[in-house]
């Protein structure tokens, strides 16, 4: 009957990255240099993914649903795009002496991953 009592009926792959970028981790989140940096990941697994939303501090930031463009994110400081299987996240440069912190969620349908980035204040050791 091709009845598989054995597969597993709506489990997603975990989405797999690699990235170019020499990249260093501080409690779990990617840290970028005051100074900005453009980072880029690269889904192996998954032919395409979009957006679901950034969150900063106490907000949202969606894809321009107006356009219906799930592939790009505006931030005041940074900004995402999306094309294909590949991720770029470009963070301007941090003027302030303060961290900024910027969670952005990527999905493929019913997969999700999150990429947490603290981005140094300016006069902070690097």
């Amino acid at each position: 009957e091709g009845d598989n009592k054995d597969e597993l009926v709506g489990i997603w792959s975990p989405m797999e990255w690699t990235t170019d970028n020499k990249l260093v981790v501080a409690d779990n989140k990617y840290v970028v240099s005051y100074v900005g940096d453009t980072i880029s990941f690269v889904c192996k697994n998954y032919g395409s993914f979009w957006f679901s939303n950034a969150e900063i501090v106490d907000s949202v930031i969606e894809p321009n649903m107006d356009s219906n463009d799930l592939t790009k994110l505006d931030g005041n400081w940074f900004s995402a795009s999306i094309v294909e299987n590949e991720m770029q996240v470009v963070f301007d440069k941090n003027s302030d002496i303060t961290d900024r912190t910027v969670s952005i969620i990527v999905t493929a349908g019913d997969i999700f991953d999150y990429f947490d980035f603290i981005q140094k204040g300016k006069d902070a050791k690097e």
